[in-house]
């Protein structure tokens, strides 16, 4: 008799666990949505990025957010100087300095793209205090895909070498699709 009311109390008290677990289990779902400061998105004219950081001082939050953001869109813009400069070194294929020129085609057009993100229009910034006491900042930027074609044009045709080989009419018929 013992054991089987041993049993009923240990059936009985698996069972009232397992019913709060799986009550728990259901309930949890993907969590808490949150609200995201400076969200900003690419559109026909502006790429766009925002970025976020944390630290104990606000300035160093601050810039290391603006980085963040920089940071995304000279990613995004990697491709673009790829396409571009494997689009001109197809163009060029037999040229015995082919692979020579792409590099310096790219490294023209990377520089492009500094010197563009250090001209970015900062369009949103947020700044939080933590409960840690933290700084907690987002920012917000875009630059323009007009300019940075231009600036792209312009550092390829005030290289010397690159004058050469390139032909303004040429470059912005061929790039056309990678700013619109």
């Amino acid at each position: 008799m013992r054991v089987k009311h041993f049993i009923s109390v240990v059936a009985l008290a698996t069972l009232m666990v397992s019913c709060g677990t799986q009550k728990q289990t259901t309930s949890v779902g993907r969590g808490v949505e949150m609200d995201i400061p400076c969200q900003v998105y690419d559109d026909a004219d502006y790429f766009r990025s925002s970025g976020t950081a944390t630290n104990v001082n606000q300035q160093n939050a601050r810039t290391a957010a603006l980085n963040a953001a920089k940071s995304m869109i000279n990613q995004k813009l990697g491709g673009t100087v790829k396409g571009i400069t494997t689009d001109y070194q197809r163009t060029l294929a037999g040229n015995a300095q082919q692979e020579d020129i792409a590099r310096l085609i790219e490294g023209e057009l990377q520089m492009a793209v500094e010197r563009t993100l250090n001209d970015a229009e900062q369009i949103c910034e947020k700044m939080f205090r933590t409960d840690a006491g933290n700084y907690e900042s987002w920012i917000g930027i875009q630059i323009s895909k007009k300019k940075l074609a231009a600036e792209m044009e312009k550092g390829l045709s005030e290289n010397e070498r690159t004058r050469v080989v390139l032909d303004r009419e040429k470059f912005e018929e061929r790039n056309k699709k990678y700013f619109e």
